[in-house]
């Protein structure tokens, strides 16, 4: 929802094909968004304030991004598409970080703990998920369960970082696109 604009929402609309929201209808939504979640609001405007003043934004962890364009008050579009590189970066980078040190976890102790209940392996991260392929008989085989209440800790360590608790989400399948969430 971040540095979307009313046109902007609606064009993405029509590219999925739904045609039934105007520009207003897309306005009041982005309006509705921000009023439900003022907090948002309020963090974009702190990272534009954070880019224009240093320059650059990090994320939680302090991984920086080089954004001088958030200082080119000249013109406006180029200063307001580099404050929303920054909020991204730390929405996005912070996701992306979160993954890192949960795949480094599994690569240090994790997959040992993981195999002495089934063979498991990680075979993916994609944007901010990890997929996973277990060697279980079922959706509800408890070795299963262990597996996914492991990995679901080991990305769910570094909350402490973070203002808002982070929480994995843990899903099964036999195949991608069956997956259905795990209650853990």
């Amino acid at each position: 929802m971040y540095g979307i604009s009313a046109p902007g929402l609606r064009a993405r609309f029509l590219q999925m094909g739904v045609t039934t929201f105007s520009e207003d209808d897309c306005a009041r939504f982005i309006k509705g968004f921000f009023t439900l979640y003022a907090g948002v609001q309020a963090a974009i405007d702190a990272a534009g304030l954070r880019c224009k003043q240093e320059g650059f934004i990090s994320t939680a962890a302090g991984r920086a991004r080089y954004l001088p364009m958030a200082r080119m008050i000249e013109i406006p579009s180029v200063e307001a598409e580099a404050v929303r590189q920054g909020f991204n970066h730390e929405v996005q980078g912070g996701a992306a970080e979160i993954l890192y040190r949960g795949v480094h976890r599994w690569s240090q102790t994790e997959r040992d703990l993981c195999n002495r209940q089934t063979p498991t392996k990680l075979l993916l991260q994609i944007h901010d998920e990890l997929l996973f392929e277990v060697d279980a008989m079922s959706a509800d085989d408890p070795r299963l369960l262990v597996v996914a209440k492991r990995v679901k800790a080991m990305l769910e360590a570094d909350s402490k970082m973070y203002r808002v608790p982070i929480l994995a989400e843990c899903k099964v399948g036999r195949s991608w696109g069956e997956m259905t969430k795990v209650k853990l």
